[in-house]
């Protein structure tokens, strides 16, 4: 009998200490009300067509801000349904009252057609499409580089502004080739 109640005992013990390894505790850096999630992916539509698509490797809902902030992100943009552009970034925050975003870190755009956006920070207002950012930029198309600061483009980065501009043509046949489609 005490041999049965020292195996029991043991058994018991062992159950315990798994489970309480196998348990970790909830961070108490996040805020009460705030949900995280783990590979969260959502989209939007417009009229029945998508208009961005959102994946992250992780997400904190702060439902009474109305804000995400997302972890590793990776987004598409639509535009009459045809992918236009699509981008990652170290972070993200979507307003879900306006469906503004702005990514943080490491951002790359990279356009249907084939031009890229790097910045540390990009802002898009979902009403208008437009996207900006008053941080250092370099677009590529091409051959061609332009480097400044702040910018103001669309999704595809046909129409681009830049506000403190320097250019490098490194081939001037595709300038020439892109005039001649206008």
């Amino acid at each position: 009998m005490k041999s049965f109640l020292l195996v029991s005992a043991t058994c018991i013990l062992l159950l315990l200490s798994g489970c309480s390894n196998r348990a970790k505790p909830v961070s108490s850096d996040i805020p009460k009300g705030v949900v995280t999630m783990k590979g969260l992916k959502m989209s939007q539509t417009s009229e029945g067509k998508p208009a961005f698509q959102i994946a992250a490797e992780e997400a904190y809902i702060y439902q009474s801000e109305s804000l995400i902030k997302f972890y590793k992100v990776k987004a598409k943009y639509f535009s009459l349904g045809r992918e236009t552009s699509n981008l990652t970034s170290d972070e993200g925050l979507l307003n879900t009252s306006t469906n503004d975003i702005q990514a943080t870190g490491n951002v790359l755009l990279k356009s249907a057609e084939g031009s890229i956006l790097e910045t540390e920070q990009l802002n898009w207002v979902n009403k208008g499409g437009g996207v900006f950012t008053d941080k250092a930029v370099k677009v590529t198309k091409g051959g061609n580089v332009m480097t400044g600061i702040g910018l103001q483009t669309d999704m595809a980065l046909e129409n681009i502004s830049i506000k403190k501009v320097t250019t490098r043509i490194t081939n001037l046949e595709t300038l020439k080739e892109n005039k001649a489609k206008k």
